[in-house]
């Protein structure tokens, strides 16, 4: 949201100095005389960068390069009809400015662009929320619950339950330029919609997604499968969340029979050991080391960059 204010303002102040550089004469002789074409292809290139899909992917430093050769060939056309020429004398100052100022500006156009393109994408996340048609209230799916596990005693197969939940130190570290605790809301429950989504995507058929009531976390019934791939399951979701949604995941697990016996001892131990596994992390991130004022100084001055 701060980048995108300040893109914004950064486009109208550019915007402002590109139609109106003429004006700023301070009472003398106005000696800046910038041609109707430039201006033309102004508004030519920030209406494409807009509605354009292809040029808003595109990198900037090609944009830049395409537009530059777009407004040397309309100059090479100008000067063949009108007699104005492109160098020479005042007129080459003219071009320098004509030019330098239309690249600037669509620069700033192609980075608000993107910056309105990643705002809608988090606002459609968050309102047009898509839990995934696998995911179930967990006082809905008590019936398909007890099927699995009265399947599992009669067969003597395991069943293992994964409690899943976003890492909200990882988190914070996303937010660390925005405003702090209404994103940090927002920011959870756009990883919670987004991380709802992708497990309904990468987990078997067979697996029950289960939404647990007043937490910002999910429950994984996986019937058929032991304490080795129940680890082997929690990698791979973990590996999935941080390429697809760039956060970190929290898991814990318990598996049918070794660690409980119910389904509601099998949540209670998975909730325990994803609890110990927080508290771990956390009492590791306390006896780190502090780090010097100057290096967090670099740091954020790297990211402002």
């Amino acid at each position: 949201m701060k980048s995108l204010k300040l893109t914004m303002m950064a486009f109208m102040i550019g915007f402002a100095i590109f139609f109106n550089i003429e004006r700023l004469d301070f009472g003398e002789e106005n000696l800046i005389n910038i041609s109707s074409f430039t201006y033309i292809l102004g508004v030519l290139g920030i209406v494409s960068t807009f509605t354009i899909p292809l040029l808003q992917r595109s990198q900037v430093t090609k944009l830049i390069i395409f537009w530059f050769f777009i407004y040397l060939l309309g100059k090479v056309i100008i000067f063949n009809f009108s007699g104005r020429p492109f160098l020479g004398g005042i007129y080459t100052y003219l071009s320098i400015t004509e030019v330098t100022l239309f690249l600037i500006l669509i620069k700033i156009t192609h980075w608000l662009v993107l910056s309105i393109n990643r705002f809608e994408t988090i606002v459609e996340n968050l309102v047009f929320t898509r839990t995934g048609k696998q995911v179930r209230q967990l006082d809905e799916a008590e019936k398909d619950i007890q099927i699995e596990m009265f399947r599992s005693r009669n067969n003597h197969h395991p069943l293992s339950v994964i409690m899943v939940e976003p890492n909200s130190l990882s988190n914070q570290e996303a937010l660390r330029d925005a405003l702090q605790e209404v994103q940090q809301a927002i920011l959870n429950s756009y990883v919670v919609s987004r991380m709802s989504g992708l497990l309904s995507k990468y987990l078997r058929p067979t697996d029950v997604i289960l939404a647990q009531p007043g937490q910002k976390r999910f429950i994984i019934l996986c019937p058929d499968t032991n304490a080795k791939d129940s680890k082997l399951l929690v990698d791979y979701l973990q590996i999935v969340a941080q390429e697809q949604l760039s956060t970190t995941i929290d898991c814990g697990q318990a598996t049918f029979p070794g660690d409980a016996l119910t389904f509601e001892d099998l949540v209670r131990t998975a909730e325990l050991n994803l609890e110990k596994l927080n508290e771990a992390k956390k009492q590791y991130s306390q006896q780190l080391p502090p780090v010097p004022h100057f290096i967090m100084l670099e740091k954020k001055q790297e990211h402002n960059a």
